[in-house]
């Protein structure tokens, strides 16, 4: 009897234990019935997604996270349920199943809520740094039924959050969102302070003396705090000054009084003004640049990376940077992007702008070039100033505006051809060709008919003949 009860509680122990381990194992994902899961293996986690057979519908998250070092899955796995539930029973359900452990954020409004999500998670997105402060903590916050995942912020010692209200980033479509926090120092100087200070108002000494006497003698109350110290100081600090200045005037009178005998040492200059010379001083929060000595992979840098090291850090930090020409992308902070100067305004470009890796170019249309002492202005482009102001003409070369004219205006009796470059001869020659079969020149009221090469003149002293090579010895 009692080996039947061991075997009994040792069974019933299996079962609990198999009940409970059945999603702490990465290798297999949690089964859903009337589902699929396709299993995706990545360097730190394992990842399931889940799709309902047809005619049923999935109840819950479609995606499962399982952590490869814990080997543990994140939720509980979905529910393929029958497409035709009223929405009632939906509704109950979803009110049953309402996730109270996680707080809910009354911050944001439901619309903006609605954008985000734990997209962040599955793509291994970090919230970015922020400086004098870090990721207090990475947590899950809802609003309504909606869960979605946020970064809190905390300050490092001796400094604290700028504004209380501005402490978390949300995740939404694999990148953080919302207002970054800042971190100032403890006891720095802001605009509440000086508002403070303008809440005093001066008063006379007399009138200070008699209410302190009056409270101290009735309730011995202490005076209001006086203006704040640094006016007194200023106005003090001018009269000495003031008294200084009035003191060594009338002492470089008076030596002067006294000398009545010439003589050749230079004379002292009275005092006029005080300068007054203030160092700057230098932000203490500046991290102090060490060297780019990065590594062989500049830190994940695409274009240049530095090492810094920050005020009561012990570590250095890496900081990627771009050159000229290039912006940092905001997502990963390591990769650099072209900017497109041409975008903005043309790129200051009077005419054509084209973009360049790191840099562009201005340029302008046909018959036109950049003029080099602006460099983004265009120019006319003076043709005529070749072949001794003839240009691409035979004889007389007008420029104009973005191109040129040609004319025959130097050669007397001659026209322009119809190619509107060359001169033709306008006199006899122009009536038949004179006469010529082939070329036509005329002067002094004669015609001279001329042959190409590999013609010869006939008799007639008019036409051409084609000189015969193959019967030339």
């Amino acid at each position: 009897m009692a080996v039947r009860c061991q075997l009994v509680w040792l069974a019933i122990v299996a079962l609990i234990g198999v009940s409970l381990a059945r999603h702490e194992d990465c290798e297999s994902a949690p089964y859903a019935e009337h589902s699929t899961v396709k299993i995706i293996n990545e360097e730190d986690a394992v990842r399931a997604i889940y799709e309902c057979e047809e005619g049923y519908e999935l109840s819950g998250s479609n995606e499962l996270l399982c952590d490869v070092d814990s080997d543990l899955w994140d939720v509980e796995p979905p529910k393929c349920e029958k497409a035709g539930l009223s929405n009632e029973v939906n509704a109950e359900r979803a009110k049953k199943k309402k996730p109270q452990n996680i707080i809910e954020d009354k911050r944001i409004s439901a619309e903006v809520a609605a954008s985000l999500d734990m997209t962040c998670v599955q793509a291994k997105i970090t919230a970015p740094d922020i400086r004098h402060g870090f990721v207090q903590k990475y947590d899950r916050r809802r609003k309504g039924e909606h869960v979605f995942l946020v970064a809190l912020y905390a300050c490092n010692d001796n400094f604290e959050l700028e504004d209380a209200d501005i402490t978390t980033l949300y995740c939404s479509q694999h990148k953080w969102v919302g207002d970054l926090p800042t971190c100032v120092a403890l006891g720095e100087y802001t605009d509440a302070d000086e508002e403070e200070y303008d809440e005093y108002e001066a008063v006379d000494d007399d009138e200070d003396e008699e209410d302190v006497a009056e409270e101290s003698t009735d309730n011995r109350v202490a005076p209001p705090p006086p203006p704040p110290p640094a006016v007194v100081k200023v106005e003090e600090n001018e009269q000495e000054i003031s008294n200084e200045i009035e003191t060594a005037a009338h002492e470089n009178t008076a030596q002067e009084s006294e000398s009545a005998a010439p003589s050749n040492a230079e004379p002292d200059v009275p005092v006029t003004d005080v300068n007054i010379v203030v160092a700057p001083t230098q932000d203490p929060y500046t991290p102090r640049y060490l060297d780019d000595n990065c590594g062989a992979d500049k830190g994940g840098c695409e274009q240049k990376c530095e090492r810094l090291l920050f005020p009561g850090e012990n570590e250095p930090r890496l900081k990627c940077s771009c050159f000229d020409g290039f912006s940092l992308d905001p997502n990963d902070y390591a990769s650099c992007h072209d900017i497109n100067e041409c975008e903005l305004d043309n790129g200051g470009c009077e005419q054509v702008c084209n973009n360049l890796p790191g840099s562009y170019q201005c340029a302008c249309e046909q018959g036109l070039q950049i003029n080099t002492l602006t460099g983004n202005t265009c120019i006319d482009i003076n043709e005529c100033l070749l072949r001794n102001g003839h240009g691409p003409c035979q004889d007389t070369c007008h420029n104009e505006w973005r191109s040129y004219r040609c004319s025959c205006e130097g050669l007397a009796g001659t026209q322009l051809a119809d190619d509107n470059h060359t001169c033709n001869d306008a006199g006899e020659c122009a009536n038949a060709n004179g006469g010529c079969s082939h070329q036509c020149l005329s002067s002094m009221g004669r015609i001279y008919c001329l042959c190409p090469s590999g013609w010869l003149m006939s008799t007639d002293g008019k036409n051409c003949e084609d000189i015969n090579e193959c019967e030339q010895p």
